[in-house]
């Protein structure tokens, strides 16, 4: 048996690598495993890289809540550990044919969520903001607080700064079993050797429902959703301003066409669930569907021009919401499952949602006199 810990939180994307960075300001013994060879290398490294403003989440459920406090707090986190971001705002487009009064839904349900400074905008707006947007945008929903960063640098300047402040992360570990004593968490098991731990934060990402069934969580249930990506050359002078979505679908926020910190233009995702955890693979029907989504928005737009197509999983839960909550069964197990979009913008309100929830449960979080705040 291994040195004793507070608080294991499995896995390290960007949902336990916040974890992390939120837990060690506290005198505690933090540890965070990573099945994989480096940090950030699942859903945290093939996505869209959006910090969603917040209009697009329902307001009873926990995304809504937890999306605008992450939006503010990763920009300030962004600012303290200097990770890439812009702050270039979104906006969601009504073509001609669109159902435009999806466009009011969505500001209605942003002013619920506390979204600040949105516009109804119009065709002039957009000929100004936008000039390559395609003749057919009539009317569309600004929010100047959204963003673009670049996930895995959050993830790992995250978890550095947990490190500096003595956290230890290990890698290439793999949980094999959650070992409970009379109903109560004890450590984990692993392919590296056993780790005791009074609480365990379940941040697994794709695999968050086989390791909630270790200590016979049996409702959460994971399905991979699958996205698939171009990249476009930043040789190219294609003009696009903002994060710019269709009108979105109830699956989907729909084929977006945005630039990237690196001056990349992005453009994605397809929205399909797939059987496997692993299957990455891009598909002619796929990118044939993110090529026609992004020419309804930029007829003009050269698609020859990319230079990579990628795919990622995000890991949608059946209730189609972040599963945040301390097991009912078992004591010192907390779940942070089901994290999809907007789960890159809500990540710190995450990591400070999953403390309170383990203060709740008795973790004593007294800050350190010396912790390191950048």
């Amino acid at each position: 048996m291994n040195k004793k810990y507070d608080v294991i939180i499995i896995g390290a994307g960007i949902s336990g690598c916040a974890v992390a960075w939120k837990l060690a300001r506290y005198n505690l013994d933090i540890l965070l495993l990573e099945k994989e060879a480096d940090v950030a290398t699942g859903t945290t490294k093939a996505n869209t890289a959006i910090i969603h403003a917040g209009y697009n989440a329902d307001p009873d459920k926990l995304k809504g809540h937890l999306n605008v406090k992450g939006n503010q707090g990763i920009r300030e986190v962004a600012k303290k550990l200097n990770i890439p971001y812009e702050e270039i705002g979104s906006l969601v487009v009504g073509l001609e044919d669109d159902n435009l009064s999806v466009i009011d839904e969505l500001y209605e349900k942003g002013l619920k969520n506390n979204v600040p400074n949105m516009e109804i905008v119009g065709k002039e707006w957009l000929r100004e903001h936008e000039p390559n947007i395609s003749p057919k945008a009539v009317k569309a929903l600004w929010a100047p607080t959204a963003g673009v960063i670049t996930p895995w640098e959050a993830a790992l300047a995250m978890a550095q700064n947990a490190v500096a402040n003595g956290a230890e992360v290990k890698l290439e570990t793999a949980v094999e079993d959650v070992m409970t004593e009379d109903g109560k968490v004890v450590g984990v098991k692993t392919n590296q050797g056993d780790f005791e731990a009074d609480y365990v934060v379940n941040a697994a990402g794709l695999y968050a429902d086989e390791i909630a069934k270790m200590v016979g969580i049996e409702k959460i249930n994971i399905t991979p959703r699958k996205g698939e990506y171009y990249i476009y050359d930043h040789a190219k002078d294609f003009a696009v301003n903002h994060v710019v979505f269709p009108v979105p679908t109830p699956i989907s926020k729909g084929i977006v066409v945005t630039p990237t910190v690196e001056n990349n233009l992005l453009i994605g995702p397809t929205s399909h669930n797939v059987k496997s955890k692993t299957d990455l693979a891009t598909t002619r029907e796929g990118l044939k569907e993110v090529y026609e989504g992004a020419k309804k928005l930029y007829p003009s737009l050269d698609l020859r021009d990319t230079i990579r197509v990628f795919a990622g999983l995000r890991a949608a839960d059946d209730s189609e919401d972040f599963v945040i909550e301390a097991a009912e069964n078992v004591k010192g197990f907390v779940n942070v499952a089901g994290i999809q979009s907007p789960g890159l913008a809500s990540s710190t309100a995450i990591a400070d949602y999953t403390a309170e929830i383990l203060a709740d449960e008795g973790l004593k979080l007294s800050e350190k006199k010396d912790y390191i705040e950048t």
